[in-house]
C-alpha cells in the first residue's frame, strides 16, 4: 500500500522501497519534476558564480592599489559565496525518486519561518540532503506517519533557527562595510573595520565547512 504526504509544494509518496517526490498529486511524469527542481538549484549556482568573480576582481584591484582591508574582505565575500556554490552542489538534491534503502536519516527541522522534513541519503558515494517544506498544520500529521513508516525514531522536532540568519547576517557583512567605505573613504579606521567584517565572513565560511563536514560523516555512520 502506498502512503502519501503534502507538503507545501509538493507531495511525497512512500513505497516499500523508495520515496518518490512530486509536483502533482499523482505520479505523472518524474522528468519534468526533476527538471523543475533541478532548475532551483542551478538559478542559486548562477547567482553564486556572478558574485564570485565580482569580488574575487575587486579583492585584486584593491589590494594593488593597497587598500588591504577592502581586499581581505572581498576575498572573505568570494570565499564565502565559493563554499556555498560547493554546499549546494555536492550536498543538496533536487531527486524526485529516492530508494529507502540508501536513506541514511530523516529529520523534521524548524526553521525561523518554515518547518521541514530534511532526507540525508547516499547517491553515487556522496551524503545528500532533500528538503521538503511542510505548512504548520501539516507537521503533526506527517509526523505521525513518518513514524508508521518506520522513516523517523520518534517525532522530535529539532530547531536549526541559526541557519535561517545566515543570509542575514551575510547580507549585513556585505552591505554595511561597503557603504561605510564609499562613504568614509580608505583612511586607517576603515580599513581594520574593513577587515573585521572580512574575519566575520571568514567565520560564516568555517562554520559553513564544519557543518558540510558534520553532514558528510555523521550522515554516513548512522541509519
Amino acid at each position: 500500500m502506498v502512503e502519501k504526504f503534502k507538503t507545501r509544494d509538493e507531495y511525497c509518496h512512500i513505497f516499500e522501497d523508495k520515496l518518490v517526490i512530486t509536483r502533482t498529486p499523482e505520479i505523472v511524469d518524474l522528468v519534468e519534476d526533476y527538471a523543475k527542481s533541478v532548475n532551483n538549484v542551478y538559478a542559486q549556482l548562477m547567482a553564486f558564480f556572478v558574485i564570485i568573480p565580482i569580488f574575487s576582481a575587486l579583492s585584486v584591484v584593491t589590494y594593488n592599489m593597497g587598500n588591504w582591508g577592502v581586499a581581505i574582505y572581498s576575498e572573505a565575500i568570494t570565499l564565502f559565496f565559493i563554499t556555498l556554490a560547493f554546499n549546494t552542489m555536492f550536498f543538496i538534491s533536487g531527486s524526485p525518486l529516492i530508494k529507502r534503502v540508501n536513506i541514511s536519516k530523516i529529520k523534521i527541522q524548524e526553521r525561523l519561518f518554515n518547518t521541514l522534513v530534511v532526507i540525508y541519503y547516499k547517491e553515487f558515494g556522496r551524503q545528500k540532503k532533500r528538503h521538503l517544506i511542510l505548512e504548520k498544520e501539516q507537521v503533526g500529521s506527517v509526523s505521525e506517519l513518518l513514524l508508521s513508516q518506520n522513516l523517523i525514531e520518534d517525532k522530535k522536532i529539532d530547531s536549526a533557527y541559526i541557519y535561517d540568519l545566515i543570509p542575514y547576517l551575510t547580507t549585513f557583512s556585505c552591505t554595511f562595510p561597503m557603504f561605510t567605505f564609499i562613504g568614509k573613504g580608505a583612511n586607517s579606521n576603515i580599513q581594520s573595520m574593513m577587515t573585521y567584517y572580512g574575519c566575520l565572513m571568514l567565520g560564516l565560511v568555517l562554520f559553513l565547512l564544519i557543518r558540510m563536514i558534520k553532514t558528510r560523516f555523521n550522515t554516513y555512520h548512522k541509519k
